[in-house]
């Protein structure tokens, strides 16, 4: 005999409603999933490697021209060194050019003070008698036939040194008046003092000539 209560099984309870559900045939969804097109690239271009000949190319041309260059910036300084240093009888003929202007009574003392400059610095580069401290007295007593290494070509004109520089003085320190004629002489024979003790071309590089 059995004792037990009797229960009824629980699975047996849940078959009926385990059948209905897997009975039942599948639903299909009524939205359309939308299917998304492959997107397809264009082949790119082979990458082409530079030609080894094109690239010596190029550079053999920027070599060729920083010689180029580099030639010409030196030509240019050895030129530039070369230029001729102006002899002292070109510099004094500018020099007394840009006195001409002056030749009137009322600047004789500007024409005076430019005419001794002129001349004491054109005797001075020419036969190297540079002495810019000494009164005009100490200059011309260097010019004088008493002084035996004065250069030949001063003592030719010993006269007309001595009569230029004192009028200059006299200009500049005695207020006297220079005439225009007088001025136009002094301008006039100067220059031929300078022409004819110039320094020869040959001697521009060395040497002073006679």
């Amino acid at each position: 005999m059995n004792i037990y209560p009797h229960f009824p099984n629980p699975f047996s309870l849940l078959r009926p409603a385990l059948h209905s559900i897997t009975s039942m045939p599948p639903t299909q969804s009524s939205v359309p999933i939308p299917v998304m097109p492959a997107e397809i690239h264009d082949i790119k271009d082979v990458i082409k490697l530079p030609d080894p000949f094109l690239l010596w190319y190029f550079l053999g041309g920027g070599l060729v021209l920083l010689i180029v260059i580099g030639l010409s910036i030196y030509f240019l300084k050895k030129n530039k060194r070369k230029q001729t240093v102006p002899l002292p009888h070109e510099m004094a003929l500018l020099d007394l050019e840009s006195i001409r202007n002056l030749m009137t009574p009322a600047q004789s003392r500007a024409f005076a003070i430019g005419m001794a400059e002129v001349l004491r610095s054109y005797i001075g580069h020419r036969f190297l008698l540079f002495q810019p401290d000494l009164t005009t007295r100490e200059f011309l007593h260097q010019l004088t036939r008493n002084n035996t290494e004065t250069n030949p070509l001063l003592l030719n004109h010993d006269d007309l040194l001595n009569d230029w520089l004192n009028h200059c003085d006299m200009v500049k320190f005695a207020r006297y008046t220079l005439k225009k004629e007088d001025m136009e002489q002094m301008y006039i024979q100067v220059r031929d003092f300078i022409l004819s003790t110039q320094q020869s071309d040959s001697t521009r590089d060395g040497g002073m000539g006679q």
